[in-house]
């Protein structure tokens, strides 16, 4: 009997410690909100969301979503998904406001093209049809609205995308719109494509722009949508590069001059590697995940590992070997 009371008492008293971790994680959460807005750009209403704090943020991180072929699901990616990976609170934990940009409707396009009718941004080739959208300048404009709305000026500003969010996340980086870039299923995709593409970010990438910069590539050895040795349409010949041949061009640029990667970590299916000699501030990471479709790798999930805890570890400048057992 005494055992089972000194059970009960140490049961309520563990009940009692995590219900004051609950609450003081609901009092945390409830100092933070999520705002939907609208900015006029090139003649359109366009909405985003904002995620922020109650003190002056750290930097301005930008999550941008995959493309849809049935709905705009920004509302859906922001409200709950970016809780799926613990985003919003890596978000928290290093005071950094998010700003969810969302895509405005790709009509359907009669020529035989990658793009499809749907919801995206306009990354160059992929993936909205309606070439006249300028979504890097929608983010740069966005940039400034923020500051603005949140009483700060020249704010760090980062990235994180998923597959067509992945690809304006690089096309940021291209034009310095941002230093950082996280992109996940993601290709660089900048008109006209392929190589050319990789010459039109070259041509307008600023070295001395910032003084960190950098991109992390998360990537799926087995994506069927954006495969890793690149994509191939037997009427339209090669529609995207490979992930070897973009990220090598991203230490190009970013002046890492040992063409060799050297492996670091290994969490889950995911393998971690660097370019081991880029000058200081400036970091070039790869890494590929094995038995990973066109998805989102998460711990418990797809790829056995969090890709936001490690993309938050990379903006801070922390990402490197796990902790041994």
């Amino acid at each position: 009997m005494a055992s089972f009371v000194s059970t009960f008492v140490a049961l309520i008293i563990c009940v009692s410690m995590l219900t004051l971790i609950r609450a003081d994680s609901l009092a945390e959460n409830a100092t933070w909100t999520d705002e939907k807005a609208t900015l006029l750009h090139q003649g359109r209403m366009r909405s985003f969301w904002i995620y922020s704090g109650p003190v002056k943020p750290t930097a301005v991180i930008f999550t941008l979503i995959g493309w849809d072929p049935k709905e705009n699901r920004c509302d859906l990616w922001h409200m709950f998904l970016l809780d799926l990976d613990g985003i919003k609170k890596r978000a928290r934990e290093q005071g950094a406001t998010l700003v969810t940009a969302c895509p405005l409707e790709s009509p359907r396009s009669d020529s035989s093209t990658s793009n499809i009718s749907g919801w995206g941004y306009n990354a160059g080739t992929c993936c909205n049809s309606n070439k006249t959208i300028d979504d890097i300048d929608f983010i740069r404009k966005l940039i400034v609205e923020v500051e603005s709305r949140q009483s700060v000026t020249n704010l760090p500003a980062y990235a994180i995308g998923f597959s067509n969010g992945g690809m304006l996340a690089e096309a940021l980086v291209c034009y310095n719109v941002i230093s950082m870039a996280a992109s996940v299923a993601g290709i660089l995709t900048l008109r006209p494509g392929l190589d050319g593409g990789f010459d039109k970010c070259d041509s307008v990438f600023n070295h001395s722009a910032n003084k960190q910069m950098g991109i992390i590539k998360i990537h799926g050895l087995d994506d069927p949508k954006m495969p890793y040795n690149g994509r191939f349409d037997p009427k339209l010949g090669p529609v995207y590069p490979s992930v070897e041949s973009d990220i090598s061009r991203w230490a190009k640029r970013m002046e890492c001059p040992d063409a060799q990667r050297v492996h670091f970590d290994q969490r889950g299916n995911g393998t971690f590697e660097k370019y081991s000699d880029c000058p200081r501030a400036r970091n070039v990471y790869l890494t590929t995940v094995k038995g990973l479709a066109h998805t989102w790798p998460l711990e418990n999930g797809p790829g056995g590992f969090s890709a936001g805890k490690a993309i938050f570890e990379y903006f801070g400048g922390v990402l490197g070997p796990s902790p041994t057992p």
